[in-house]
């Protein structure tokens, strides 16, 4: 009866040693493919995050794929403790000719490997940066995927861990290259396709 006790007791010890740890250490959270689990993002309007900061993120991104694109944005009034960054490893601005004139106009876009990652901060010096959605590619009519990473420290300790990121995400890119340059083609055809089309707006009655 006491050694039954005895190991209850240590079960509810370790219990809370883990929530404690699990709390503390939130790379733990994420999922398979290395997203956060969205019951883990910490949103706070305590903690204004400035995005002035982290304007080196694009730079990093076209280092690494200079056909990509990335934006950092602020989350909102809500939260304004994380940033948003969308980025892609390929983006292509779709454009066709507006009917009755030589104009070109926006007409979508075709992406390739989009990601979006939060930036959160943590305290005045302390930050996290983590995946929000999977980072997915078309391989073969099934999806593979590129794993994300929880990064954290200062604004340096980001910069550092990005850069490592990004160079991994080229090495994933590099062995599936002849998938990307058929979604390329595609994208490239379709662009093609909108050269020899005129945009006619619509007749409101």
């Amino acid at each position: 009866m006491a050694i039954s006790t005895l190991i209850t007791i240590l079960g509810i010890i370790a219990l809370v040693i883990y929530f404690r740890l699990s709390s503390k250490n939130r790379q733990w959270h994420l999922d398979k493919n290395g997203v956060m689990n969205h019951n883990r993002i910490e949103y706070t309007p305590f903690f204004k995050i400035d995005e002035q900061d982290f304007q080196w993120i694009p730079d990093v991104v076209k280092k690494y794929f200079p056909e990509g694109h990335c934006t950092v944005k602020k989350y909102g009034s809500g939260a304004k403790n994380i940033l948003i960054v969308n980025s892609s490893i390929y983006y292509h601005q779709y454009l066709i000719r507006e009917e009755g004139t030589d104009e070109l106009l926006l007409h979508g876009w075709g992406t390739i490997m989009d990601s979006i990652w939060y930036v959160e901060m943590r305290d005045n010096n302390s930050y996290c940066m983590y995946l929000f959605r999977p980072c997915e590619l078309l391989v073969e009519n099934h999806y593979v995927f590129f794993k994300g990473r929880f990064v954290e420290g200062t604004i340096a300790d980001l910069k550092k861990g990005f850069d490592a990121w990004q160079a991994a995400q080229k090495d994933f890119v590099k062995k599936h290259q002849d998938s990307i340059n058929i979604l390329k083609n595609n994208i490239i055809a379709n662009q093609k396709q909108y050269d020899t089309e005129v945009y006619k707006h619509p007749e409101y009655h």
